[in-house]
């Protein structure tokens, strides 16, 4: 009787001081639920009419690729005498590669938790740029594990032998497409394409993961014998250490699921199959065999090479670009950049290939570090975090004119940069350079491309997704009127200074299953459809 007077009191004193509040509650209740402006833009991105998605004969793509053995990390450091039987038995119920690698994925917009761990424990465990004895392991994997910081690390030939033996002989094991180019020529393969040459490493085992449409140079390009399936006896191994969040190794427990990666790749490293890749486009060309578009990647593995030897592998694709008699200029060429942690080789990329290409596909963290490179001042490295609409505009109008600078306009200039993180994607163009058709298409569909493959589902559940942008947005700094995303308007593409931009929301996968190769399936199906290309 006491609870009911009190509650009956508590709603006379919100209706009287709060009306609105009580009559919304009330609505909710007995009115039936309207949809919300959300959920009617997802369901019409969902529905977008992509029907007219062109037809793909003949692609490129190189110049790294692969084979990815995805493995427990507790069940490797057992095999190889580094777990105890006790740390065994703790992780027996341990998830499989592939829910740890969607749990991964999903943590990695958190911020990172509980670094600390007992001074011992920092004595004990310490970083080395390469492994060289099973003990490096031991100390590098636990260096990183306290903190579930990702990782890769060089292993010299002998300790990487030991290791490699050690996780082929464990029973739950996976093995993976790995490269960007790899990944891409599978991704045109779905996308329809008939024939992909991909300039790549290609093994006996890497073989069964790619699709019967692509084909690999040989070492020795002679005549019309020029392709086969395999072109080296054992594939580049990259061994995938991953780890569940909550697991326990030495005293200390993971604070989030991430990975540790071990390899010992140097044909990748210094992109050994560029020339053969190379020698082979030039034979097409010359038989009059051209492909409808070339994409380019794998130079962040040059990342921990001499500046002098990066150079060398610049200048070999520079010289090939250039020279419209070995790779004809009608070809557009799309450049993928990937996570570089030097700065200088990030300048060093944008001063050179980046500017001798024709198109350019980028995550946040990757604008963020092009940004910086060249010189940009309005925004530091945590801006890019998880940026805004306006910070990303900004970035692209500074961006494009730094790689517009004394441009070669008789060759190769920059005229499309695809923009894609979690929330939204943005394809930039120059304004009046009608070089590629539809952007507005191309947009959207990198964007339902991310959603499908993060789900695992080509038909998206309204359910299963949400919407992380802002429904009213401003545009850069050139912007007049802020944006409104409706039902009948959820993508935009308006002019903004010197450039064009074409802007489509991402539905989000609320837990996403498959996310390998997410950027790469999103370049490489925003690209297929910004085509046909035409140098005007």
């Amino acid at each position: 009787m006491k609870t009911s007077l009190v509650l009956a009191t508590l709603a006379g004193i919100l209706a009287f001081y709060y009306p609105s509040l009580v009559t919304d509650f009330l609505d909710h209740l007995f009115i039936p639920h309207q949809p919300s402006a959300s959920s009617k833009i997802l369901h019409s991105l969902s529905n977008w009419d992509l029907a007219s998605k062109r037809s793909c004969s003949s692609v490129a793509v190189g110049y790294n690729s692969n084979l990815d053995l995805i493995v427990n990390a507790h069940d490797l450091l057992r095999e190889l005498g580094l777990s105890s039987e006790s740390e065994a038995k703790e992780t027996k119920n341990r998830s499989s590669p592939e829910k740890i690698e969607a749990e991964i994925e999903g943590e990695r917009d958190k911020e990172e938790n509980r670094r600390a761990q007992t001074s011992q424990t920092i004595e004990i465990y310490s970083d080395k740029e390469r492994l060289t004895s099973l003990e490096d392991l031991r100390s590098i994997f636990g260096h990183f594990f306290k903190t579930g910081s990702a990782a890769e690390r060089f292993a010299e030939p002998e300790v990487w032998k030991t290791i490699l033996d050690a996780a082929q002989r464990l029973q739950n094991k996976v093995y993976y497409t790995g490269g960007n180019a790899g990944l891409i020529a599978n991704r045109f393969a779905q996308e329809g394409c008939e024939k992909i040459l991909l300039g790549g490493a290609v093994g006996d085992k890497l073989v069964d993961l790619l699709s019967p449409s692509v084909r690999v140079p040989k070492k020795s390009i002679e005549g019309k014998d020029s392709v086969t399936r395999v072109n080296q006896k054992e594939d580049e191994v990259h061994l995938i250490m991953e780890y569940s969040r909550g697991s326990k190794w030495k005293g200390m427990e993971a604070p989030r699921a991430n990975r540790f990666i071990i390899q010992s790749d140097t044909t990748n490293a210094e992109l050994l199959w560029m020339e053969p890749f190379h020698n082979l486009l030039t034979l097409k060309t010359l038989s009059g065999e051209n492909v409808e578009t070339l994409v380019i990647s794998g130079f962040h593995l040059l990342d921990g090479q001499s500046s002098t030897f990066r150079q060398e592998r610049i200048d070999a694709v520079l010289s090939f670009l250039r020279d419209s008699k070995k790779f004809p200029f009608s070809v557009p060429v799309h450049f993928e950049l990937a996570s570089i942690g030097d700065a200088s080789f990030i300048k060093q990329l944008a001063g050179s290939i980046l500017k001798g290409v024709d198109s350019v596909g980028l995550n946040e963290q990757e604008l963020g570090s092009l940004y910086l490179s060249l010189g940009g001042t309005d925004f530091v490295s945590k801006d890019f975090a998880q940026p805004d609409i306006r910070v990303v505009l900004d970035s692209l109008h500074f961006v494009f004119g730094k790689l517009l600078e004394g441009a070669d306009k008789q060759g190769r200039t920059v005229s499309r940069i695809h923009f894609h993180c979690l929330q939204f994607h943005i394809t930039a163009t120059p304004v009046g350079m009608k070089r590629w058709s539809n952007s507005t298409v191309s947009t959207v569909a990198g964007s339902l491309a991310a959603t499908r493959q993060a789900c695992d589902n080509e038909h998206i559940q309204v359910d299963e997704v949400e919407l992380q942008v802002p429904l009213v947005f401003k545009g850069g700094r050139y912007g007049k009127e802020p944006f409104v995303l409706s039902e009948e308007n959820c993508v935009k593409h308006w002019k903004e200074a010197s450039l064009e931009f074409s802007f489509a929301p991402v539905l989000v996968c609320k837990k996403p299953t498959k996310t390998v190769g997410l950027g790469d399936a999103i370049s490489t199906v925003g690209l297929l459809n910004h085509l046909p290309f035409s140098r005007k």
